[in-house]
Parts: structure tokens; sequence; C-alpha cells
């Protein structure tokens, strides 16, 4: 198996940086906790204004969308550090924001235009699949007269099947390749590379077997991540807490998968 399982888990907590890895974590709890002031106050205007709520809204995404930015940049930079097989995947901040900034930002859009895509795909078969069950249905009225005829039921149960399944396998088939494009654009930091999906998938079926054996090692640790989730919400100062467990979870999912790119 190319993935060390002990150097991924590991990868979160050690750093070469002259901040330390304290200063680190400090500057990402700094994000979380801004992030969460925004929904907070953003939240109570939104409840406070019916005249400006779009206006609202469409500022407070502004501002997570941006904020969002630094740290998903950083999670990229640790990738990238990994596939060039660096010793240490924790760079520092200082130096590195507006890099930081700029990959955040690119990799946000580039979600952005696949969940698009997924969006569109899905309209068009859900419309196209939903005109043509009219004609079946007055077909099926003018079929033979004091006769049952299953052929319309038929289709147009395919028909329903087809404008639910054809989205749902779009949507499985992205989420499966959502690390390898994150680790590609990592790499090359180019935005068009996120987008060539020959690439991507022949990165994946390269290694299939660790990339499969990553992704369930990803769904198992998800459940305790998620468990945590659920009791820090619970908690008065839990949202802390909840912004740094989803952070070094993606470092080592990350880590993985890079591991996997790299070999």
């Amino acid at each position: 198996m190319a993935i060390n399982l002990s150097r991924s888990f590991k990868a979160p907590f050690y750093t070469d940086s002259e901040e330390g890895i304290l200063r680190i974590y400090l500057i990402t709890m700094g994000f979380s906790i801004f992030i969460f002031a925004i929904h907070l106050i953003f939240g109570v205007l939104g409840l406070a204004s019916t005249l400006f709520i779009c206006f609202i809204h469409i500022i407070h995404l502004i501002v997570v969308f941006s904020t969002q930015s630094f740290q998903f940049g950083y999670l990229l930079e640790t990738a990238r550090l990994e596939v060039e097989k660096q010793t240490f995947v924790m760079p520092g901040w200082n130096n590195n924001y507006g890099r930081f900034f700029y990959n955040g930002l690119k990799i946000q859009l580039i979600f952005l235009i696949y969940l698009a895509i997924n969006t569109s795909i899905g309209f068009i078969v859900y419309l196209a699949c939903g005109l043509y069950i009219p004609e079946v249905m007055q077909q099926l009225t003018l079929a033979h007269e004091g006769s049952i005829s299953y052929t319309g039921p038929v289709i147009i149960i395919c028909l329903l099947l087809i404008a639910f399944l054809i989205p749902v396998l779009i949507l499985i088939f992205n989420l499966i390749i959502a690390p390898m494009i994150c680790i590609r654009f990592a790499i090359t930091q180019s935005f068009l590379s996120a987008f060539n999906l020959w690439t991507i998938c022949k990165s994946i079926t390269l290694k299939l077997f660790d990339y499969v054996v990553a992704t369930i090692i990803v769904i198992v640790l998800l459940i305790p991540v998620v468990v945590v989730t659920i009791l820090l919400c619970l908690t008065l100062v839990g949202w802390i807490g909840i912004g740094l467990l989803q952070f070094i979870f993606i470092i080592i999912a990350l880590n993985m998968y890079a591991q996997i790119y790299s070999g």
C-alpha cells in the first residue's frame, strides 16, 4: 500500500516553521472564530432586517468566502508539500497570506463551477424526462380501448429513475474525484488543470486500490468527527473546536491522497 498512515496522522502536528505549531493553530483558530462571528452577526442582521435582507446575505457570503480562502489555501499547501516529499507539511503563515488566499479563492471557485455543472445537468435531465411524461400519458389514455397497457407506467417509472439516478451518479462521481481535483490543483496551481478530468481520473485509476483504501479510511474517520462535532455544538465554546477539528481532519485526508498522487 502506498499510504503511510503514521505519516498522515502525524502530519498536522509537526512543522519546521519558525512560528511553531502552536502559533499556526492560533492563527487558524482566529480565522474560525472570525467566520463564526460573521455567521452570528449576519444571522442577527438577517432576522432584524427585511428591506436589505438579500444585500445582507450577499455580503455575508462574500466575507465568509474570502475568509475561508486563507484556510483552504493553507490546506492545499500541506498537500503540495506532501507530494514534493517534504519532511514537514505544515508551513508557516508569515509571507504566505497572499498566496494562501489566492489559491483558496480559486479552489472554491472551481468547486462552485463543478456544482453549477452538476445542477445544470440534473436540471436538463429532469426537464427532458418531465417533458416526455405527458406524451406517454396521452398515448396511454388513447391506447387500446378497454384494455390494460403496462407500457406507459413502465416508461414513466424508467423516466423517473433516469431523472433521479443520473444527477445522483454525477454527484457521486464528483465527490469521488474531488480529493484528486484538490491535489492536482495544489501541484499545478492552474485553474484549468482542475477540469482536466482525463488526467484526474487517470491518476485515480493508476492507484485505484490505494485510492479506495484511502476513501474508506476517510469515511471511517468522518464518523467520529461528525459525532464529536455534534457534541461540540451542544457546548457554549464548542464552536471554537469544530473549526480546528475539521482543519486537522482535512489535512490528514489530503495527506493520504497526496501520497497516492506522488506514488
